[in-house]
């Protein structure tokens, strides 16, 4: 699919990351050029495919996010991406205070670059970006991204793409590779370990993400995670308790 205006789908970038968290990064010693994704898109090495100079362990919600679709792609790193990678590799073997924020904000940023250059490039066919590249979906994709919280019926989402109900269904599921209704339901559950993760209480959780009460929370995350909520929340107190700046 060519894509003559990458432009559009840009302003949603960081709507499509905002749930990436990067839980460790390890540096080597060479200089960052290639970045490599492992298949469960929990591991993104920086470096030569030989030698891991930037090993970054992302969170689980990764899978379902804007990597998914460059999974076994061959990529390098070129202008602000690879320069925002070296920048990463220096923070990352030489750790001072603000390490963490920087090196969080580094690798975001590195991937907003990577995601602008294969847009651009049209080589996105499948998953979440192509769907924001198209004119129609994306409308859908982003109503789903701005409110997870509300009741959407694959009618409604039909009507902001301006497609009948049987054409969005099929292009949304050719386009993205799931259900409209299986990608909102992913995106709650994704956005949801976030915020247990940033310590909000579960009950909340539960009420932004359009859950009907907690427990029917617990048993969706239960089903999908193989854990409580209550256990996300111990480890993300856990992890900002032990986790240094």
């Amino acid at each position: 699919m060519s894509i003559k205006n990458p432009c559009a789908s840009l302003d949603r970038l960081a709507s499509l990351i905002q749930g990436i968290s990067v839980e460790a990064v390890y540096a080597g010693p060479e200089e960052a050029a290639d970045l490599s994704i492992s298949d469960d898109v929990s591991h993104v090495v920086v470096g030569p495919s030989d030698r891991s100079v930037v090993s970054i362990t992302l969170s689980p919600s990764a899978s379902h996010g804007p990597f998914s679709a460059l999974v076994g792609e061959s990529l390098t790193l070129k202008g602000e991406a690879q320069a925002l990678a070296r920048l990463l590799v220096s923070e990352t073997q030489d750790p001072r205070c603000g390490t963490r924020a920087l090196r969080d904000a580094y690798v975001k940023a590195m991937i907003i670059h990577l995601l602008r250059d294969e847009i651009a490039a049209g080589h996105i066919k499948s998953g979440p970006l192509a769907g924001l590249s198209d004119p129609r979906l994306s409308r859908a994709i982003v109503a789903m991204h701005d409110n997870p919280g509300r009741n959407w019926q694959a009618a409604d989402l039909a009507d902001l793409a301006g497609m009948s109900r049987a054409a969005f269904m099929r292009s949304f599921r050719t386009t993205v590779g799931e259900t409209p209704i299986s990608y909102l339901r992913h995106w709650r559950l994704d956005r949801a370990r976030e915020a247990l993760l940033r310590g909000e209480r579960v009950g909340q959780v539960a009420r932004s993400y359009g859950y009907g009460s907690p427990d029917a929370f617990s048993r969706a995350f239960n089903a999908a995670e193989g854990v409580l909520p209550s256990d996300v929340c111990v480890k993300g107190s856990d992890q900002r308790a032990s986790f240094p700046s």
